[in-house]
């Protein structure tokens, strides 16, 4: 249903992959470009927060909120000194956080588009 809707926006479908290109990192990212995919999507965790539908989708908001949050500040640590190993265990940790984030991202933006377009 969201691919057959976004086949028939594109325009939506363009801002889905703007914002997307921001989270997009290489497999050998360091602390340093995983700290600018967190805030890309912080971004995203933003928007879902506020064109939140409902308290599950508040509360998500905020646990993925967390979530960043906590990733930030290791990711911070290991900046200037971390084993591959603990690079290894964060970037692993945001890009499954990442998937959990563009997948809710994708859905809300179809779902607000196609209330705009209800409402014209």
């Amino acid at each position: 249903m969201i691919l057959k809707y976004l086949k028939n926006h594109p325009e939506i479908w363009q801002d889905i992959v703007d914002a997307l290109k921001k989270v997009i990192v290489r497999r050998a990212a360091d602390p340093g470009e995983l700290l600018k995919t967190i805030a890309a999507l912080r971004e995203q965790v933003v928007y879902l927060l506020d064109s939140a539908d409902d308290d599950g989708e508040v509360v998500q908001a905020e646990a993925w909120s967390r979530r960043l949050d906590h990733l930030e500040r290791v990711a911070k640590l290991l900046v200037n000194e971390a084993s591959k190993h603990e690079v290894k265990e964060l970037r692993e940790q945001v890009f499954a956080l990442r998937k959990e984030i563009i997948e809710a991202f994708v859905i809300e933006q179809v779902e607000d588009a196609a209330e705009r377009r209800s409402l014209k």
